[in-house]
This record gives structure tokens, sequence and C-alpha cells, in this order.
């Protein structure tokens, strides 16, 4: 990665008039059900009209079940296609490999979740789960407060407009990483930012 590629994006952004930067609040769920349900739900799909609106639902059905052990629970005692109005299993047997996987972790919090998340070799590890790649880990981070970029395809072609070509998921992290130091944003903000634009596009 080269100086001019860090700077052609900041320029990028820089000279586009209808761009705006986002300064987003630090909010987070605290609810381990709705982390898991939104981060396996998001990939590939509408978030404001399909994600969003199944996570809320959740979360207004059990409010108060906001640990690992109590969303257990609620998977042993409900079907989570009926919770969520989803048809599909494939993302759904994902949701149960999650939770099983953060309770064999004896990740119980969102608290802890963001300590575990911290570790480099858990994030190594959280990869080996089928279906789970680096975008979700650090769309995991961002959904519990951890400062970072999660390329996604709207994030990639941004990029690409900008006139970077990089086909590795890594080099496009950080150069925007980078570009978010450059403008005196939070990565998390950064990243809004540029799906939002992207989004009305």
């Amino acid at each position: 990665m080269t100086d001019l590629n860090y700077n052609k994006l900041y320029d990028y952004i820089r000279n586009l008039d209808d761009f705006l930067l986002y300064r987003k609040e630090n909010s987070t769920y605290d609810h381990i059900g709705a982390i898991i349900i939104d981060a396996i739900l998001q990939s590939g799909l509408n978030y404001k009209t399909v994600v969003f609106p199944r996570v809320k639902k959740f979360i207004d059905s059990f409010p108060e079940q906001r640990t690992t052990i109590d969303f257990n629970v609620i998977l042993q005692n409900h079907n989570i296609q009926d919770l969520i109005d989803w048809s599909g299993s494939i993302k759904t047997d994902r949701i149960y490999r999650l939770n099983n996987f953060f309770l064999e972790q004896n990740i119980l919090t969102e608290s802890d979740l963001i300590f575990w998340l911290q570790d480099p070799e858990n994030e190594t590890l959280l990869q080996s789960l089928n279906g789970i790649g680096p975008k979700t880990v650090d769309y995991l981070k961002i959904l519990v407060g951890i400062q970072t970029i999660a390329v996604d395809r709207h994030l990639k072609n941004f990029v690409s407009n900008a006139g970077l070509f990089l086909d590795s998921y890594n080099n496009i992290k950080s150069v925007i990483l980078v570009t978010s130091e450059k403008l005196n944003i939070d990565p998390i903000s950064l990243d809004y930012s540029i799906w939002t634009y992207m989004n009305k596009k």
C-alpha cells in the first residue's frame, strides 16, 4: 500500500460535493441475542427494511433476556424462524451455531464479547466457523462499539470509484482506516458515511 493510495481516497472524499460525514453515536444493543441476529442476517440484505425490523421485534419480545444463556433458553423454547419471521435455514442455523460458540467461549454478556473480540487469536478462531468471515467479525466489533471498518460491497465499490482497484479485504480496510484519521473522524462513522452515501446511489 502506497501513500498515493491513502491520499487518493482522502482526496476523492474531499472533492465529492454530495458526500456527508456523519458522526455516528456510539450506541450498542447490550443484548447478545440481538447482536447475533443482526450479525448473521445483515449480509446481502437491506438493513433498514429487512434486518433492523427483525432485530427490534426480537428485542421488544425479550427486552430483559440479554445474555447468551438467556438467548440459549429462548432458542430451546421457541422456533427462531417464527421469532424473526425468517423462512430460510442457512442463516438461522448460523444463529444457533454462533450462540453455541459464544457459550463455549464463556461469552455471556456484551462486555464479555467486547473483551474477547480484542484478541487477534479469537478473531481467527471465530472465522473458523462456517459462514463467518472477516467482514462478519468486523461487523460484530462495530455492533459492540469497537472502532473498525467492515468492508462490504458498498465500501468496495466506493473505493473502486475513487480509482483504487484493491482486491484484498485487508487492503481496502487499511486505506479506509487511514483515511478516517486524515478526515479526523472515527472509523465507525466513516464506515457509516460511506455506506449511507452508496446506499442512496
